[in-house]
């Protein structure tokens, strides 16, 4: 089923490239158009605290190992990656919606996986870097990106493509009510959580070795204040 799901986006995009819908679209105009995006209240505020969180990290352990190197436990000891991944079809779009923190040099966007537009001198040619078009397509890129079992890999989705990943996450979250995605849980079987418990009374390394997700457990919630106020991402 899935990958007949990308048949068909990929015969609705070769017809978009037909008739040259995308063609002419400048790279400006995108990360222009992105700042407008809409988004969902407090993401900004996470993200950037989390992003933060990162970066201090780092030094601090720099403080105290200043002749260290950077080998994998300093790494493992460190890590804490924001990723993207998208079936949208400009990642320029998607970087415009959080220039604000690009702006802030806290996030970069080759942190972004999704299909692209094809570019000659910043301007469309029309036609489509087609990267991320399913379910499985964005299931490929996170494992890719989750190769350390010592990491704890939390993932925040709205939509049905994501229900894959959710699945494979440490911690699967759905964001608000999408009501495909929830037929698909409930067909599948899926408990679904309303709400987070609060994660600061957890070791991460027991929630990387038993995660709720070995269970088909995944959580709902509607915003990301919820997040911030379950200590997850501290």
């Amino acid at each position: 089923m899935l990958e007949s799901l990308k048949m068909v986006e990929n015969k609705s995009i070769d017809r978009i490239e037909k008739y040259g819908c995308l063609k002419g679209v400048c790279y400006d105009d995108l990360i222009e158009k992105g700042t407008s995006v809409k988004k969902r209240d407090d993401v900004l505020n996470v993200l950037r605290k989390f992003i933060s969180k990162k970066q201090q990290n780092c030094e601090n352990f720099l403080l105290k190992e200043p002749h260290s190197t950077f080998n994998d436990d300093v790494k493992s000891h460190i890590e804490r990656n924001l990723y993207i991944i998208s079936t949208n079809w400009s990642k320029d779009l998607i970087l415009g919606s959080l220039f604000e923190l690009a702006s802030e040099n806290k996030f970069n966007k080759n942190n972004i996986f999704s299909n692209d537009l094809i570019y000659d001198n910043n301007c469309s040619v029309g036609k489509l870097d087609r990267k991320v078009l399913c379910a499985l397509d964005k299931l490929e890129i996170f494992d890719q990106l989750n190769t350390s079992k010592s990491n704890l890999s939390v993932y925040i989705g709205d939509s049905n493509t994501d229900l894959p990943c959710l699945l494979q996450a440490n911690i699967g979250i759905i964001m608000g009510n999408n009501r495909t995605l929830t037929k698909y849980c409930d067909k599948y079987k899926i408990e679904i959580v309303e709400g987070l418990t609060d994660f600061r009374r957890y070791n991460i390394d027991d929630m990387c070795n038993e995660s709720d997700q070995k269970n088909g457990k995944l959580y709902r919630i509607q915003n990301w204040k919820e997040i911030s106020d379950s200590g997850l991402l501290d």
